[in-house]
Parts: structure tokens; sequence; C-alpha cells
């Protein structure tokens, strides 16, 4: 049996004994910690709030079509990762290869973005003015002591200029994040946008190779049938492996003695008051309401900090066509203000197992907030906003293509992170580190804006914590190859 390289010489057996780990949280890290633990061997539960396994990797089924709650594809280059997609998989495991773009004034550009196809849209002219706006801000980052880019704003014109800044991404970004750039931290550019190279562009206007493949597509892995097939499989995975899993389990409490989680106090679906020992504990709960469920409570700058931390609720709206296909494309970017939705995905175009023969669907994906009017808006008002502006003014779909719809509403979806976020988020980074025996994992217990292949390695990685590897799960960096513009992945 496996544990971690360097456990070996103390023994199997001397590693694992007494180890009681509980996890909170049936998501991706969350289910990716348990199937670890259990493989090895030691005892685990899990309690999920919810009455399925999943989290926000979960896949919702209509008359033969299928939805994921948010769009989850696949970048990794952990081979521990890409061996167990391939082992739960097989052959549904699907290597897609698709492409994105982004719309702006009645044309769909490529993205990333590429200098050729602006100046096919923008007409030479303007392309030329966005480039000569691009070099003059590129110039004081090539100066030895040139000025740190902090914001997301001053980030985006010193990469892109500001032509190209307000034609694609200054309406996206605050459309998205519900923050005007300049208060939101340039850490989300660095992590997530992909920047221009103009080097690249010029090759291939000077030198064209034969043959090359200039659509702009990629390549990830997905599964068959949607990503809640994968956590299907792993919910299934574990309880074979002898986990006890506590659906519909809400927790209510985590009671800290001598720096440690001695007690997990929890309610079932009945209302019961139940609890549970560990000798770890694994959370997948976001922080705010993890700091707030400690006994005794953290001290009030910790708090403070945790009401500081923001997070952006996401409405997806499902749409059942009667048509082929759409587009070609992987996801749609929409920074148009007076559109509502940011994002439109066509889910067929990364499994044709998404939609039955013959037809298809789209996916619009709203960002807000719960106190928002388009929070409290009706399915049915969704749906009828959502055609109009697909119908309209983007022209992808005719009205009567539509045969039904549903939405699917997630709160706490995706973490803001606001210009000043890093320092709140130390400051409880601090504090929980002193409960030698808690793990945070997860997009919320992390407050991390991580894709799902890194979800599923923090749990791996927070599992194999249990017995001393000394993983630094914030060091874990998203796949510098295959950022892209906003993808929730």
């Amino acid at each position: 049996m496996y544990i971690i390289q360097g456990f070996r010489a103390r023994g199997e057996e001397a590693a694992l004994e007494g180890k009681r780990v509980v996890v909170l949280g049936a998501g991706l890290s969350g289910l990716g910690a348990a199937r670890w633990l259990a493989v090895q061997g030691v005892p685990c539960e899990v309690i999920e709030r919810s009455a399925e396994l999943g989290g926000l990797a979960r896949t919702l089924e209509r008359d033969g079509y299928r939805f994921d709650f948010g769009g989850a594809r696949f970048f990794s280059s952990s081979s521990q990762v890409r061996e167990l997609l391939q082992e739960l998989l097989g052959e549904d495991l699907l290597s897609v290869r698709a492409r994105s773009r982004i719309y702006y004034r009645g044309r769909l550009y490529a993205y990333p973005l590429d200098p050729l196809d602006i100046a096919s849209g923008m007409g030479w002219q303007k392309a030329l003015g966005a480039l000569w706006s691009l070099l003059g801000s590129r110039v004081p980052g090539l100066l030895p002591l040139g000025p740190r880019r902090r914001d997301l704003e001053e980030w985006l014109i010193r990469e892109f200029g500001e032509t190209l800044y307000h034609a694609f991404f200054k309406d996206y970004n605050e459309k998205v994040w519900g923050q005007p750039c300049h208060r939101m931290s340039a850490e989300l550019a660095a992590r997530r946008i992909r920047g221009l190279d103009l080097g690249a562009a010029l090759r291939r206007a000077v030198l064209p190779a034969a043959g090359a493949d200039h659509s702009h597509r990629y390549t990830f892995l997905y599964p068959r049938l949607g990503i809640g097939q994968l956590t299907g499989r792993l919910g299934e995975a574990i309880e074979q492996l002898g986990v006890t899993v506590r659906r519909s389990a809400a927790v209510t409490q985590l009671v800290v003695r001598r720096a440690r989680v001695e007690e997990v106090v929890y309610r079932d679906a009945e209302g019961r008051e139940l609890r549970t020992t560990g000798t770890d504990v694994i959370s997948a709960i976001p922080l705010p309401r993890l700091l707030h469920i400690l006994h005794p409570r953290p001290p009030a700058d910790v708090l403070a900090s945790s009401r500081a931390l923001g997070f952006r609720d996401l409405i997806t709206v499902c749409l059942e066509l009667a048509r082929e296909r759409v587009t070609e494309d992987s996801w749609l970017y929409v920074p148009e203000p007076r559109i509502g939705f940011a994002r439109v995905l066509e889910p067929k175009n990364w499994s044709e197992a998404m939609a039955p023969p013959g037809r298809t669907s789209l996916v619009a994906e709203y960002y807000c907030q719960e106190d928002d009017a388009i929070w409290s808006a009706s399915d049915q008002e969704l749906i009828d906003r959502t055609v109009a502006d697909l119908a309209g003014e983007l022209k992808l779909i005719e009205r009567s293509e539509v045969l039904g719809g549903c939405t699917i509403r997630i709160k706490k979806a995706y973490p803001v992170y606001t210009i000043d976020y890093r320092e709140h988020l130390r400051r409880i980074q601090r504090y929980l580190s002193t409960i030698v025996n808690l793990q945070t994992v997860g997009r919320g217990g992390m407050f991390r804006y991580y894709n799902v292949a890194h979800l599923l390695e923090t749990g791996i990685r927070a599992a194999e914590n249990v017995f001393g590897a000394g993983h630094d799960l914030y060091g874990l960096r998203a796949v510098e190859a295959h950022r892209s513009f906003f993808p929730v992945s």
C-alpha cells in the first residue's frame, strides 16, 4: 500500500496507527481527500450539507440534456490528477479541442486576443491605434525600477493598453466581479488572464508556416457525461472503500481545545444534534462561516477580516434548443453592459452526450449578489431575458428554437479578490495555523480561485499532510500555459 515516500522508513502501520479524519464538505477537494485516505485504509467520515455530493461539480439532467452547475474543465500538469481521472472515468474521459471568443460591437474576436484578428475586425487604423496604446503602456514596465502593478485596472492597461482595456476587459471584469477594476487585486489577472504575445503575432504575419493551425484552439479534459460523472464516481468509490458519508448534515460548531479540533458538532436531516471526533479535520467550509462556528470564537480582528472577504453568487440559465449546434466555441465572453450575462457555454462542444441527438443547448452565466434584483427574478424572467439577448443583439439563436429552460442558483460561487483581500486572508491564515489538526481546502475554504484540477489536487495534498508531508497548499499555482479570460475551471 502506498502512503507517502518518506514514511516508508517508519513503516506503513506506524504512519496509519490511530488516524481518523473528518472531512467537512463533499466537493472535489473533500472527495479527493477522502478517497486518498480511504485507499490508504485510514478511517474517514465525510459530512456534507447538501443531499447530493459534488458541491459546484455537479451535473443537472433534464429532458435528455445535461447541464453542469459551473463550467468545469481540466487543465492539469499533475500526473497524479490525470491518472486519477483516467482510473475513475476510463474511456469516458474525453480530450476536447476547442476555442473561445469574445464579443465586441457586433463581432466575435478570438480569445486569447490575437493582433491580426483584431486588425481584421476593427480595421487597420483602429488596430494601429490600439498597438500604439499598447506599446506606450508597456514602456514603464521595461524600466529597471518600473512601478509595481497592484490593482487589476493598472495590470490590464499595462498588459493591453488603454484601447483594448476599454474594448474587452473593463466592462467584462466589472460585470463578473461587481467591483470597479481599480478596486480589484492585480493577482486575479496574474493568475487568470493571458497577455498579448506581439512577437508571436508578428512572426505569423511575416513568416506564416504552411499548414499552421491559427484557429486559437486548445485542449482540455472533460468527463463524457459532465463534471457530475466524476464526482459521482468519486462518491461511489469512497463509500465502497468504507468511508462514512453523511448527507444533509450541517456543521454547526468546531470545538477547539489545546490548539486542536476535538469535536465536530452537526445537525442531521432530522434536526438532531450529533457529534463526531477525529485526529484530523479537513474543511472545505467557506472561511467566513468556518471562523464563525469555531468555539471558542476567534479574536475580533480575525472575525472582522472574515467579514471583509466577499464572494460572488452565480445564476446559470440553461436553454434547450431544437438545433444541431450554435457555435464551435468552448466559451463566448460578453463584456457588453446592456447584456446581463457574462459568458455563454454550449455544452455539446465539450461532449456530444450533453444533449440529445440532433439538438443542442446553451448556458448563460449571470454573476451577482444575493441582494441584487436579478437574484430574486423568477426563473421565467431570467429565461426570457436570456433568450431576448441571444436572439437579439448576439444573433446566435432564433426564439422559435427554444424548447425549454431552467436556472441553477449558486451562492458564494467565487471568491472576490479585492485590492486588500490578501491582508485579511493572511490574518485568517495565521490564526488558523494555530489549530494544528485543521486544514482548509476548496475555493471557499482556501479563498482561492483554483480550477477544478487544483481543487482535486489540494484535497489529495491535504490528505498527505495528515501524515506530515508538509505540502504548502497555498503554494499550488494555476497552470500558466492554460490561463483564460475568466475560466471557471
